[in-house]
């Protein structure tokens, strides 16, 4: 709700975190809901891109709404090359969105977020938003993907890093119920994703969920 009202209005994260000054009790109600948002993410260590960050083009409809907050965070890999830098995983990103708008011909791109190997966690559909990652999951799930190919080689350090804290935000926004269970896709649905290497280090957290099903090897 704060992220997408400031951006209607046009105010982002990096004004207010340099106009200190601006950032007081004068400020408007909107614009103080949108710095305490701002600074969660300054103060989790990560970085977050918006979708106009990543430059994503418009959907060709309108999404259903997400009824917030969900309990499951389901995570996936992209299976394709990683990227280790901001400006490289917004191409990645983009090049995501255009293979599921113009081959799978869905509205938008599928994930709610996108997680790069330099801790860059990227806006897909965001939190409000029903997304197309999981038959059956889409309606009562957040779906991040984490970009790359986890199947021998682990997510770096950076990368899980972001996702906690990613998780974590959606927590303090309110989208993410605190009681939260991590799942790999796998372990819902006849996938090898995110990737055994991947869901090797999932299993190391305490939110995670084992549904006693397992596609994953």
């Amino acid at each position: 709700m704060c992220r997408d009202l400031a951006r209607f209005l046009g105010l982002r994260c990096a004004y207010f975190l340099s106009a200190k000054s601006f950032v007081s009790s004068s400020v408007t109600s909107t614009s103080a809901c949108y710095v305490d948002c701002c600074r969660a993410e300054a103060a989790s260590g990560f970085t977050y891109k918006t979708r106009a960050d990543w430059n994503a083009r418009p959907p060709t409809a309108k999404a259903a709404t997400l009824a917030t907050p969900v309990q499951y965070i389901v995570i996936q890999h992209t299976v394709e090359e990683p990227c280790f830098s901001p400006k490289a995983c917004a191409k990645r990103t983009r090049f995501i969105q255009d293979l599921h708008m113009d081959v799978n011909g869905w509205l938008d791109i599928g994930y709610n977020f996108l997680v790069g190997g330099d801790g860059t966690a990227l806006e897909g559909r965001g939190w409000s938003s029903v997304g197309a990652f999981l038959k059956g999951w889409n309606k009562k799930s957040i779906g991040v993907v984490l970009i790359g190919t986890f199947v021998e080689v682990q997510p770096t350090e950076a990368q899980m890093t972001a996702l906690r804290e990613l998780i974590e935000q959606g927590v303090t926004l309110g989208k993410v119920r605190a009681d939260y269970k991590v799942v790999a896709a796998c372990e819902l649905a006849e996938t090898r994703s995110p990737g055994t290497a991947a869901l090797a280090a999932l299993k190391k957290w305490d939110h995670w969920w084992d549904t006693g099903v397992d596609h994953c090897n």
